[in-house]
């Protein structure tokens, strides 16, 4: 429990740094991989892509990669580190980062299921699509650290709040 309180002394701009951190090191997305060899389609394993990273899981090596495509199909998710970033600085809703989430995680759904389905013509079922690391570790950034608390001034001072009440008094 202690160790959860410490993220609610955090900064805005510290949860700025950790989601661009998160944003370039998570993986967003898994794609299947084969080989195509003369009796068919072989599944070999998974490739994993991050912003700055990549590596494929073979049949007994790894190997790593840095992609251009990866840079590109992974720059959506850092608007979504700078909309937390928003949030935790109070210059945002909580709606703004959850909606831009959500529809990145939807894009990259979309894009990806074609590739996922393509397996099922040589009878084999994998999953193609995002990893929405990134997305859960910005809610809970927000709801851990949240919002600042923005003091009203004059909270004490009556007054009349809307306009039809300042014509009465008139």
């Amino acid at each position: 429990m202690e160790f959860l309180e410490r993220f609610k002394t955090l900064t805005g701009r510290q949860v700025g740094l950790l989601m661009t951190f998160f944003t370039l090191m998570m993986p967003f997305m898994m794609l299947p991989t084969g080989h195509y060899g003369s009796i068919g389609v072989d599944f070999r394993g998974y490739v994993f892509a991050a912003m700055i990273w990549g590596f494929g899981v073979y049949v007994g090596f790894v190997f790593p990669s840095l992609d251009i495509m990866s840079l590109i199909l992974g720059s959506p998710l850092l608007m979504f580190a700078y909309y937390v970033q928003r949030y935790c600085l109070g210059k945002s809703s909580w709606k703004a980062p959850v909606f831009i989430g959500l529809v990145i995680t939807t894009i990259y759904s979309i894009l990806f299921t074609p590739r996922m389905f393509g397996w099922l013509d040589h009878d084999i079922l994998v999953y193609a699509g995002p990893l929405p690391i990134t997305f859960v570790l910005g809610l809970v950034l927000m709801k851990l650290v949240g919002a600042p608390q923005i003091d009203q001034p004059f909270d004490e001072q009556e007054g009349p709040s809307s306009w039809w009440e300042q014509r009465e008094q008139s």
